[in-house]
């Protein structure tokens, strides 16, 4: 269960979801004791994120740093995922890049202007030791797969509007309901804080003055455990250039493989086995 937990959390990172809190930039933050200022200042965080402006780009920095313990095995989890969405000579674009020290997964999201469709690119590089046979192996991939969804509209151009949409945490503070068991806190700088916790998860999410996510830190402790997620959130981003000729077009086996091999980065970065894949 809690190596299903942590690759939602770094998958997360696929979406969500950085780097390190800078509370200094933030400047002091100070908590509202009063329940009815604290939920009526939660209200004014939440419709300034409800009517946030759609942005023409977006950058998530991801780490999940710690160690938990399973079955009695104690196991380190360092990982960097960096999600980055914006627009490509009029086309939408993204990518995600996943980091550990076995190497790095990627995924970039381009429109191909020769064959006038969107594809996915997908690349794996690491280095580890099989667990059944002790040998050592290095996985070096490069698959490209046509996006059916993208492919809807190839003729239609990307703006503010579809990059904001395709930011699951865009609008997460308006998609959220008050509670009494959140802590509220602003700051000297006109940022705003909303802590909350849930059995042994710990959540802290921080939003500028226009009601913008800024950065997020999920605290783990459950049965001693420490794993703590941390996100840092721009509205401005620079895409990684790759050359698509390097991508080999998948078919249904290479598509498998590489799905496998994706899942044995993911679950070998977290500190688990291969065995992962029967869970």
């Amino acid at each position: 269960m809690k190596r299903n937990v942590l690759l939602t959390l770094a998958a997360a990172s696929l979406l969500v979801l950085s780097g390190c809190s800078n509370l200094t930039g933030y400047g002091d933050f100070t908590m509202v004791e009063d329940p009815a200022q604290a939920e009526t200042t939660y209200k004014e965080a939440q419709t300034l994120n409800e009517n946030v402006d759609d942005v023409e780009g977006y950058e998530n920095e991801t780490t999940v740093v710690g160690s938990y313990t399973e079955d009695g095995e104690t196991s380190d989890v360092d990982m960097k995922a960096t999600t980055r969405i914006g627009i490509d000579n009029t086309k939408y674009a993204s990518d995600t890049i996943m980091e550990s020290p076995l190497g790095t997964m990627s995924t970039f999201e381009r429109f191909n202007e020769t064959d006038n469709k969107y594809y996915t690119y997908m690349g794996l590089d690491f280095e580890y030791v099989d667990p059944d046979t002790t040998k050592e192996m290095a996985i070096n991939l490069k698959l490209r797969i046509e996006n059916s969804m993208l492919n809807v509209d190839v003729d239609a151009d990307c703006d503010a509007a579809m990059i904001s949409a395709n930011i699951e945490d865009f609008h997460m503070l308006a998609s959220m309901s008050y509670s009494e068991d959140m802590k509220i806190y602003t700051s000297s700088k006109g940022y705003y804080k909303v802590t909350t916790t849930e059995d042994d998860l710990t959540q802290e999410c921080i939003f500028d003055e226009n009601g913008s996510l800024v950065e997020m830190k999920m605290n783990s402790t459950a049965d001693g455990d420490n794993v703590v997620l941390t996100s840092k959130i721009s509205y401005e981003t620079t895409l990684d250039t790759i050359n698509m000729e390097d991508y080999e077009e998948g078919s249904l086996e290479s598509s498998m493989s590489f799905g496998l091999f994706m899942m044995t980065f993911l679950s070998l970065s977290l500190g688990t086995s291969s065995s992962f894949l029967d869970y």
